[in-house]
């Protein structure tokens, strides 16, 4: 057990300023937009014991804390103070962010995700609005259950969901597809980068090799597909996230015509005549590489929806700092 009495995650503001500066896009000045950080803490890194004594299962607190950070003032200014005092908020008394048994959160399970894809504001109010409507509803005929049968499940199902509504209202800024009660499919973000993890295999983390040739190869695919200053690729202790800009895909079908349909085949996996510009990259690094990626249980996809990275510039899992580490791509 750690015995400091704070929690600490902020490692290194130069990078956190290299991320603000370059990973957050186009957020000057518009007041309708913002983004959502949040502490993960995840159990595998427990042993079984230590879940139990902890009281942190497979699921528990996958995400907490979420903080929303959007532009400040008449102007709506977008700047790096306002954006990293919201991380400080996270460096709180441990008796303040405390296990299902009470105690504070074992440092090696934590760490610091920010959804890259910024919130629509005006979206996310028209979400949150419908779903408070649908609350609305579900309450009145669970209080009408409960009136005249004496079924109070319904009421007590209602309550844990206006319980909630504060966490909902956060959620659905990181929210890619949310149902509407009319069966419309609202994206509440807006769509700005595609999302790769390349996992390492337990035995590669430490082998130095392995690491760098999994890093040059992501970069050079990158290149090649994307072009210089389109993406990021961000280190982590288990592997590697890439975050390429959307309006980039463009080059990626460029450069994969250059090739006849039986090289597109072999070092894309393309079959068809359509160009995939998001699978194509992942293919192509996964070909090269000597070594073996991982693959998630359930999830043996590299390409998520979703574009929670662990934010470079804080610790990771206790002691690891996550980086850009093509940030000679962004030199002036």
């Amino acid at each position: 057990m750690e015995n400091n009495e704070y929690y600490k995650f902020i490692a290194d503001e130069q990078e956190l300023k290299f991320f603000f500066d370059h990973v957050l896009l186009n957020l000057q000045g518009n007041k309708f937009t913002s983004y959502l950080c949040c502490i993960a803490t995840r159990a595998k890194k427990l042993t079984e014991e230590e879940r139990k004594y902890y009281g942190i299962s497979g699921s528990d607190g996958v995400m907490m804390r979420e903080e929303i950070i959007s532009p400040r003032g008449p102007k709506g200014d977008w700047t790096f103070d306002n954006f990293i005092q919201h991380l400080y908020k996270y460096e709180c008394n441990k008796k303040g962010m405390v296990t299902r048994n009470g105690l504070p959160y074992p440092d090696k399970t934590l760490s610091v995700l920010f959804h890259c894809d910024p919130a629509d504001e005006v979206k996310v109010a028209n979400a949150l609005i419908s779903a408070g409507q649908q609350i609305q509803i579900e309450s009145v005929d669970a209080q009408y259950r409960a009136v005249q049968f004496g079924d109070v499940t319904g009421m007590k199902s209602q309550m844990e969901k206006l319980a909630n509504f504060t966490h909902k209202s956060k959620s659905l800024h990181a929210s890619v597809d949310v149902k509407m009660p009319d069966g419309r499919r609202l994206n509440t973000t807006i769509k700005t980068y595609v999302h790769y993890d390349f996992d390492l295999s337990n035995d590669l983390v430490d082998n130095e090799d392995a690491v760098n040739e999994a890093k040059n190869i992501i970069h050079t695919c990158a290149l090649d597909l994307y072009g210089k200053g389109n993406f990021f690729i961000i280190q982590t202790r288990g592997g590697f996230h890439v975050l390429v800009k959307r309006t980039a895909l463009a080059n990626a079908v460029n450069y994969i015509r250059g090739f006849t349909a039986e090289e597109r085949k072999e070092n894309f996996g393309i079959t068809s005549k359509s160009l995939d510009p998001i699978y194509s990259f992942e293919n192509l690094v996964t070909k090269r590489y000597s070594y073996k990626f991982s693959e998630k249980e359930g999830d043996k996809e590299k390409v998520h929806d979703q574009v929670f990275v662990p934010l470079p510039g804080t610790i990771q899992y206790g002691s690891y700092i996550p980086r850009i580490v093509n940030k000679e791509d962004f030199d002036d």
